[in-house]
């Protein structure tokens, strides 16, 4: 993988970022785009039916979702976070400048960036787990490579697998009150016509509730922050693109593993069908999931190398990579207006087809922002606001 990064276009030289990072970068904000606008449609925290499929097709994207989409590009933004704190450090170290406190600034401020997302914006938000994450990788990034490798495959299969069958019945026995107190026809008038405090606290609730019996969100997130943190500070990444042909035979597995996995899934009728039934299954559906998020990061790799950076898909995502903050906070934000009061209240009221159509053009809106943003602006508002205050300067 090149250290150089696009000079014609709509794109500016930025020192130690990659093409292939940003393209890949870009692509994972509409995944990513697409699976919290799911928030808007129901409640899983609460185990209530909110919206029902309403048409063949809502209840097919309603299936695959979970199978292809939710957690994949997650993990995928995880591992991009890891790898950009490696490479921050090494900028800073080159310079002989010190990065803890630049980073524990950061930090921050992203946690203080996942507050706002939560109260105002919606509850499955990442930026707080990032923040806290983050925080641990760096402080505890000088143990052992080996040491850290284990440990990363512990949080990924042990808390981000077998705890969903030993540990996750108690805690949802633990946070029953909530399916008590709230119907599904509660939370749609709190959050499309209710106050601002009652739809904020409830976000709150439901937050707190689906991250303490999510483990394996949590410890997918975590191992991946962990394993990208390796990558950026080894130059895995750019070993990674620079051999990609030597990964052909292992993506191939990783397809057919995923194809078959899925399709197993769809003859049982239930996505995630292998989290609880079993620890064994457990553990193999968590090798479905680790082989569906190799299967994009090969083929994302793959296009960006083909395409290459003058394309005008290349410089496209690139754009949108180099303004992931601004377009995570500004399509929470967008959502917000249209699906929760004072907006549209629209809440549980799209199926699974208008969501993503809305997440899309959402998306698709903001590559038009980018792209005319960064004619004339080397960083993105948010990015800016962002790194001046990384750097304890002042934002006049």
């Amino acid at each position: 993988m090149t250290n150089s990064s696009i000079t014609n276009g709509s794109v500016h030289p930025v020192r130690d970022r990659t093409t292939t990072l940003d393209f890949v970068r870009g692509f994972v904000l509409l995944g990513i785009l697409v699976s919290i606008i799911d928030s808007y449609g129901g409640s899983l925290a609460f185990g209530n039916e909110v919206h029902s499929p309403s048409s063949s097709w809502d209840e097919v994207l309603g299936f695959w979702m979970p199978l292809i989409i939710n957690r994949r590009f997650i993990a995928i933004f995880s591992l991009l976070f890891g790898i950009g704190i490696a490479i921050q450090q090494q900028n800073f170290a080159s310079r002989g400048v010190p990065f803890t406190g630049y980073f524990l600034r950061r930090m921050a401020m992203l946690a203080l960036l996942g507050v706002i997302n939560t109260t105002f914006f919606f509850w499955t938000e990442i930026l707080l787990v990032y923040a806290v994450f983050g925080t641990v990788v760096y402080l505890i990034s000088r143990w052992p490579r080996g040491l850290l490798l284990t440990l990363a495959g512990l949080a990924f299969f042990v808390w981000g697998s077998l705890y969903e069958v030993v540990g996750r019945p108690r805690w949802i026995e633990l946070f029953g009150w909530f399916v008590q107190d709230y119907s599904g026809d509660q939370l749609r008038q709190i959050y499309s016509q209710g106050p601002f405090w009652a739809a904020a606290k409830l976000r709150w609730i439901e937050y707190g509730t689906i991250y303490a019996d999510n483990g394996f969100h949590l410890g997918m997130s975590f191992a991946m922050i962990l394993v990208g943190y390796l990558a950026g500070s080894n130059g895995w990444h750019r070993t990674f693109m620079s051999e990609l042909e030597k990964y052909r035979k292992l993506f191939g597995f990783a397809l057919l593993y995923s194809v078959g996995f899925g399709l197993l899934a769809w003859q049982q009728g239930r996505p995630e069908f292998l989290i609880t039934d079993s620890l064994v299954l457990s553990v193999l559906h968590a090798v479905f999931t680790l082989a569906t998020i190799f299967a994009y990061v090969f083929l994302l790799a793959a296009l960006s190398r083909k395409l290459g950076p003058n394309h005008v898909v290349s410089r496209a995502l690139a754009n949108n990579g180099r303004l992931s903050l601004t377009g995570y906070m500004g399509g929470a934000g967008v959502y917000a207006l249209i699906f929760c009061h004072p907006g549209l209240g629209w809440y549980a009221q799209l199926n699974k087809p208008q969501q993503i159509g809305l997440a899309i053009a959402v998306y698709l809106a903001f590559t038009v922002f980018s792209w005319i943003w960064l004619k004339r602006f080397e960083r993105g508002p948010i990015e800016w606001v962002f790194r001046r205050l990384s750097y304890g300067r002042p934002l006049s």
